[in-house]
């Protein structure tokens, strides 16, 4: 790779190489021997406070970090990136599949690379050195030629009279670049130019991770013993002594001698001086570890493997949330700067633009896709050949493949259309409560050990989940607003407040009424049978269509 750069940063027009200063890394040109933070880049790493040095190197170790890394990198790397040109008149849009700028983000962004290996390095880069940094490769017309990913350690940003150029060291010669010739995305920073040292900042996390580590693997070295003091009467004549030193170590210290009885003689006595795992939880520090890291790398221990303390009522909503929270911001500023350097100012102007396509990571459950594609069908928002195109699905042959209507009627107008389509959004609106219900079983069965503890997560917690319910049923209830002609905020607050009502009622009245030990199973039995067709029909009544 460093070869392909070097072939492609000497071609005519673009910069050329500037003489190396003096007072460089001769292993690295970038890092200044006159700054006291180089040394920890040239040596082992950041001394921390648990006494282990920590680098990027080490940090790896950490089964938390290298996780986070591998599949926050890896499901950016997997999103395909569409190029669109919007029409300003209609609003339409339409794939740009022929222009030159789709191949290079979505198939094959250099001669080495394919989209997936480049878009991961891309992030590896962005998560272990908190900045990303892309050559971007032009023929002599303008045109782009590769993206070429440059080596993050032996590039940064820099302002000479207040231009930003970019420097970076390739084979041993420093290069300097405009800002048009580099693709840059970073992570928190402060000056404008390059993002802070995460590593420097989570040394003391990542060190006590790796102290904890160290301190596990020589309990088990030394046979699952702690350590202590042997006590020898000095009444024992030295060489004795030391023979029983050296009896009590070959015995006591060997994981080979595990489980078996240490014989004291001569009267010595042994004094336990380090505390145990247990004593020292060792099992809540790696939780600890898990959890730390998981907040550096802004995702949830859950992905981490970290057992979850909450839970969502479907897959789709967990990768929304994972959405939503760790990937949102890799995938926007890589939209950003990909929109700002890879598209000119007239291609932007004409209506083109760069857009991740979500869909494969939002995907819900095959039953609940089809019954969303059947109330869209039904509401003639979709035709037949849409939504098999969905379910990846070829297209009809007949000709009724394009043409809009509902299936579930003879006729596409009047008030049997209009029932057919309400009922379709009824029996959406009640599949989605029932899923709400089942998140609250989840979470309150975990607080019904005992009676008092129901009550008071109903009172403190159960109120929580409103903005969750309102979020689920909002879409079905506009899809439905928008065919019948009314007004969907009235019917979303009548749903939400109709739904956590019966919650609290029920939970409430369980917690009342059944004794302790059998609280659990009970919640579970019973909002297992709840059904919410009744306030589905409260909400898009079955005798008015028009939801009036």
């Amino acid at each position: 790779m460093l070869d392909l750069w070097s072939q492609s940063v000497v071609a005519p027009g673009q910069s050329s190489p500037l003489e190396m200063p003096l007072n460089l890394s001769l292993e690295n040109p970038r890092v200044s021997l006159a700054d006291p933070e180089a040394y920890d880049d040239l040596t082992d790493g950041i001394e921390s406070g648990s006494g282990v040095a920590v680098s990027r190197a080490r940090a790896l170790a950490i089964p938390a970090v290298w996780q986070a890394i591998d599949q926050i990198s890896g499901d950016v790397a997997k999103l395909p990136i569409d190029l669109f040109k919007k029409n300003k008149e209609t609003d339409d849009r339409q794939e740009a599949l022929e222009h030159p700028v789709f191949k290079l983000v979505r198939r094959k962004p250099n001669r080495e690379m394919d989209a997936y290996k480049f878009w991961r390095r891309v992030m590896v880069h962005r998560l272990f050195w908190d900045n990303a940094y892309v050559y971007i490769s032009r023929r002599l017309n303008g045109t782009i030629h590769e993206l070429i990913p440059m080596l993050p350690d032996r590039t940064e940003a820099v302002r000479v009279d207040g231009q930003l150029f970019y420097d970076t060291e390739v084979n041993g010669t420093v290069y300097r670049l405009f800002p048009e010739q580099v693709w840059h995305i970073e992570g928190i920073c402060c000056d404008g130019l390059t993002a802070l040292n995460m590593m420097r900042f989570a040394r003391e996390a990542f060190g006590l991770a790796l102290a904890r580590q160290k301190c596990s693997a020589k309990f088990f070295q030394n046979g699952m013993r702690t350590g202590g003091i042997l006590e020898i009467s000095s009444a024992v004549a030295k060489g004795t002594a030391d023979k029983i030193e050296q009896g009590f170590r070959k015995s006591y210290e060997s994981v080979e001698e595990a489980f078996k009885t240490v014989i004291l003689r001569e009267g010595a006595k042994f004094h336990m001086a380090q505390l145990s795992p247990e004593q020292t939880q060792m099992t809540e520090s790696s939780r600890d570890s898990v959890r730390d890291a998981a907040r550096y790398f802004n995702t949830r221990p859950s992905r981490l493997g970290e057992e979850a303390k909450a839970s969502f009522a479907s897959k789709s909503e967990d990768n929304r949330d994972y959405l939503d929270t760790t990937l949102s911001p890799h995938l926007a500023s890589i939209i950003a700067q990909s929109n700002d350097k890879l598209l000119t100012e007239e291609e932007l102007a004409a209506g083109y633009y760069l857009e991740y396509n979500l869909a494969a990571l939002l995907q819900m459950d095959f039953k609940s896709v089809c019954e969303s594609l059947s109330v869209l069908r039904s509401a003639e928002i979709l035709s037949p050949n849409e939504c098999r195109a969905v379910i990846n699905y070829n297209r009809r042959d007949d000709a009724g493949g394009d043409k809009f209507g509902n299936p579930n009627t003879t006729s596409n107008k009047g008030s049997d259309n209009a029932a057919a389509v309400a009922a379709a959004h009824r029996k959406l609106l009640a599949n989605t409560l029932d899923r709400m219900v089942a998140m609250v079983d989840g979470k309150a069965s975990r607080n019904s050990s005992l009676p008092n503890n129901l009550i008071e997560w109903v009172s403190a917690k159960l109120p929580g989940l409103q903005k969750t319910v309102r979020a689920a049923v909002t879409p079905v209830i506009e899809a439905h607003a928008a065919v019948a002609g009314v007004d969907a905020e009235p019917l979303v607050a009548k749903a939400t407040s109709s739904f956590m009502l019966q919650m609290r009622v029920t939970l409430l009245q369980l917690a009342n009424t059944v004794p302790a030990g059998a609280l659990k199973a009970t919640v579970n039995q019973t909002l297992a049978d709840v059904s919410c067709e009744s306030i589905a029909e409260e909400v898009i009544p079955m005798g008015e269509p028009n939801g009036e």
